[in-house]
């Protein structure tokens, strides 16, 4: 019960943070060029700031075997949601069926799961999330683009692995592996740099909510019953599965909550953009679990 209250008021000071950049937009003050620019930011700067400075810890033995347990748990819940979304989501619209599918898979386990966990479980909480931002890229960058390409993306699994969060992850891993702390004035600098992560990517958040048409996207049937089975279905039955490797309660909970429990992830309207697969209806998608998932992630933490 207590995790789930910290999760909660985690949550609700995220969607404060996002109802102000809302707000901020309808006002004016914040349009999609910001949007862009801050995303930028956050993704090529601050993100991997985050990263590499929560590598900066102590090697223990039990810390490597909770990073490779994460790293093989965030495989399983893939296998769990691939299947599902063939499973629950059927339509004769086959583009999108592919939207939904899509949305279904991928969690926004690096703009949400990164501040939520952040918050929760500190620096060690978002060393394990790299793990699972790593196997989030691999997922997105082979199955993610055969599904929209019908064909291998080699080239972009190539750009994934050679993206700053990447990098970050490989070399707080070596600094990890052979106990490299880096100067107090650097890691100081990262350390605030960290800091901005969470308003900055909540504000990206809430100039896409501003730009949506909630009442239509709310209006849709269909979209509230993906949102429940991504949001709740996903993460129960991958609570259920990932309780049998044994892995120590922090690791558990991470995985369970960023990689099953967060919402539909951006890249999924960036693949619509990219290639043309109902963008719109993409972009609802995201918005309403990002909503939903005030809610649903509470949830999810009262049950693991």
């Amino acid at each position: 019960m207590d995790q789930a209250l910290t999760v909660l008021s985690q949550v609700v000071i995220i969607f404060l943070l996002i109802a102000i950049g809302a707000i901020c937009t309808r006002k004016g003050l914040l349009d999609d060029r910001t949007s862009k620019k801050f995303s930028d930011l956050v993704i090529n700067i601050i993100n991997p700031a985050v990263i590499f400075i929560s590598f900066q810890i102590e090697y223990t033995n039990e810390r490597l075997q909770g990073l490779l347990l994460t790293f093989i748990m965030a495989f399983a819940v893939f296998g769990i949601s691939i299947p599902l979304s063939y499973i629950l989501l059927r339509s004769k619209d086959k583009g999108r069926l592919l939207t939904e599918r899509l949305a279904f898979t991928f969690s926004n386990c690096g703009f949400m799961g990164i501040p939520l966990v952040s918050s929760i479980f500190g620096q060690e909480g978002v060393f394990y999330v790299s793990a699972v931002i790593a196997v989030f890229n691999i997922v997105v960058w082979t199955y993610g683009a055969m599904m929209i390409e019908r064909a291998f993306s080699l080239s972009g699994l190539l750009t994934a692995l050679k993206s700053p969060n990447i990098i970050s992850i490989a070399a707080g891993l070596l600094c990890f592996f052979f106990r490299i702390k880096i100067p107090y004035i650097p890691a100081e600098t990262m350390g605030h740099l960290a800091n901005m992560n969470t308003p900055m990517a909540m504000l990206v958040t809430g100039i896409t909510v501003a730009s949506a048409d909630l009442k239509k996207t709310f209006g849709s049937i269909r979209i509230w019953l993906i949102c429940l089975a991504k949001l709740l279905v996903v993460p129960v039955i991958s609570a259920a599965v990932l309780r049998l490797f044994g892995a120590p309660d922090m690791v558990y909970k991470i995985v369970v909550l960023t990689a099953a429990g967060c919402p539909t992830a951006s890249i999924t309207t960036l693949l619509a953009v990219k290639y043309n697969h109902n963008p719109v209806y993409a972009s609802e998608l995201v918005t309403a679990t990002t909503l939903l998932s005030v809610v649903t992630l509470p949830l999810v933490a009262l049950i693991v």
